[in-house]
């Protein structure tokens, strides 16, 4: 005697096999998504992969070596530290277009460089305050 399949649960077999394969196909065009090596852009209007320096710097990782800020005005509460050589730009290259900032009274200055590799370039900086150890208001570097 020969038993057959019952229909209905090879189709599910196959459903839950599908499901599978359109899972493992999203994820991987997540990850291709943001090759390692390829810039990381920042847009405040959130039109680019991130829309916060924090949110950025935190995607920064292994290959990386660049972040881009798209034209706007980025706000920090904290100083932003700079620890892994890369080159943090704007797009255009021209520094009226790109302005980061320190919001409030706390007393840091804007950015903390601790890698010699580290540029900056096209960027205004203000706001920045900090008499702890004459560290400069703008940028300190280490």
């Amino acid at each position: 005697m020969t038993h057959q399949a019952d229909p209905s649960i090879r189709r599910a077999a196959l459903s839950r096999h599908a499901l599978h394969s359109a899972a493992l196909c999203i994820a991987i065009a997540a990850f291709a998504a943001k090759a390692a090596g390829a810039p990381i852009t920042v847009a405040a209007d959130g039109s680019a992969q991130y829309n916060t320096i924090a949110d950025a710097l935190a995607a920064f990782g292994e290959g990386d070596t660049e972040i881009v800020l798209q034209p706007g005005s980025y706000p920090v509460t904290a100083t932003v530290v700079l620890n892994k050589a890369m080159t943090f730009r704007s797009s255009t290259g021209d520094w009226r277009d790109v302005t980061v900032y320190r919001t409030g009274t706390a007393n840091f200055p804007v950015f903390r460089l601790d890698d010699a590799g580290v540029t900056l370039s096209g960027i205004t900086i203000t706001n920045g305050y900090s008499t702890a150890d004459k560290q400069g208001g703008a940028i300190y570097t280490t």
